[in-house]
């Protein structure tokens, strides 16, 4: 049999590249963005001294930021993203309902042009309503709500810029499975057997206006179906909100208003925990997890992402997570925290820390198996050297360290 030399060279050109070459399966969360376009010009504070809702981010400072993120990733510093998911509060503190819209319409632009190519999926934030802080998702004037200003800002969905409705056998991924655009949640296939379930969580907060509770109570029923639906099929599940349970680390105030719904909702997580890969969310502008556990037994993680914005005393930030599938099963296998520093016209993207490494041993599979090993006892004084995300002018510390657990009832 004669060998064609040239046809072998070019195979083994090509072997490295199909089996090294490619990155690990990764996504980017952005969260806490809060553009304000009615602050007077002024420029955001990188490293506050304080809190200060004078720290919203203002247009310039925010492209640079977009620009820099993505000059890091071009580069591989920062891992090409498969997708990337927004966690809510993309307007201002301050923003009333027609500068929200325009902070929106913005951002959505802005990043959907940066990254044409890279699926961004939206979930909804406190600061996101058109109708005031903490209001409903969706009101009577044009547009209703944040999903058709994403849809005018050029998004194939307003919930998924790159993506629609999945058809009953999805060949194409990513896509949405079920919407509720009235409210503002919705699930969607990230890869097959890998299912995004994304809440509006403002709907479960104390200072909620305009929700009632029989709604949260509807959304926490579709929770279940939804995961039901996914345990049936045996997909994994990723899910995203931007108010998380529990109660905060700082003075023990609890973030949903009633016991209730909260209970529905991890008594619904522990249920379907083996579909469950984790919980991401934001709001609290700070580097941080929580542990959802049964009697000491872990039942997921809630994993949080700093803000980009700095009001409330962080340094500006942005998050990687690894996933990964092992016989037909998903996980997060770790993350890595990135702050800004320099100048507003000049920011230097930085690596902060990688959270496997810091927190386990390098033995730890995935997130779920790191978060099982951590000594609950020596998590407040871990979390302490990172909680600002890498701002050196304002430290801050786990005030109240019950607080990062979570029970089941």
């Amino acid at each position: 049999m004669k060998l064609n030399i040239k046809v072998f060279f070019l195979c083994l050109i090509a072997l490295p590249v199909l089996s090294w070459g490619a990155a690990p399966n990764n996504f980017l969360v952005i969260t806490d963005i809060h553009l304000s376009q009615t602050i007077p010009a002024k420029s955001m504070v990188i490293n506050p001294p304080k809190l200060s809702a004078a720290y919203d981010l203002d247009s310039t400072t925010f492209d640079n930021f977009i620009s820099v993120l993505n000059k890091n990733i071009q580069n591989k510093i920062v891992a090409q993203p498969d997708f990337i998911i927004l966690l809510g509060d993309l307007a201002g503190h301050n923003s009333v309902p027609d500068d929200t819209i325009k902070s929106e319409a913005y951002v959505f632009n802005k990043l959907k042009t940066t990254f044409p190519n890279t699926p961004i999926f939206y979930t909804f934030g406190n600061n996101d309503s058109l109708v005031k802080d903490y209001g409903t998702f969706s009101r009577e004037a044009s547009p209703k709500n944040p999903y058709e200003v994403a849809i005018n800002s050029q998004w194939e969905d307003g919930f998924l810029s790159i993506g629609k409705m999945c058809s009953s056998t999805p060949d194409k991924y990513p896509c949405i499975i079920n919407k509720n655009v009235d409210n503002g949640f919705y699930s969607a296939y990230i890869q097959p057997g890998l299912r995004l379930i994304s809440l509006n969580s403002v709907m479960f907060s104390p200072k909620r206006e305009g929700v009632t509770d029989a709604q949260s109570s509807a959304e926490l029923t579709w929770l279940s179906n939804q995961l039901q639906d996914a345990s049936q099929q045996t997909e994994s599940v990723l899910i995203t909100m931007h108010i998380p349970p529990g109660h905060q680390i700082f003075n023990d105030v609890k973030y949903w208003k009633n016991d209730s719904d909260q209970t529905q909702f991890i008594q619904t997580i522990e249920k379907y925990n083996s579909s469950i890969i984790g919980i991401l969310a934001g709001h609290t502008h700070r580097e941080e997890f929580k542990i959802i556990t049964d009697n000491g037994k872990l039942i997921t993680g809630v994993y949080f992402t700093a803000a980009l914005s700095t009001s409330l005393g962080n340094a500006p930030s942005v998050k990687t997570f690894y996933y990964s599938n092992t016989d037909g099963k998903w996980q997060l296998t770790s993350s890595e925290t990135f702050y800004f520093t320099g100048t507003n016209q000049n920011p230097v993207l930085n690596k902060l820390y990688e959270f496997k490494n810091y927190y386990c041993n390098n033995s730890a599979v995935s997130l779920f198996d790191c978060v099982t090993s951590v000594n609950t006892n020596n998590i407040p004084d871990l979390m302490k050297k990172y909680i600002t995300s890498g701002n050196p002018n304002l430290g801050d510390s786990v005030k109240v360290p019950d607080a990062i657990m979570i029970n089941v009832k």
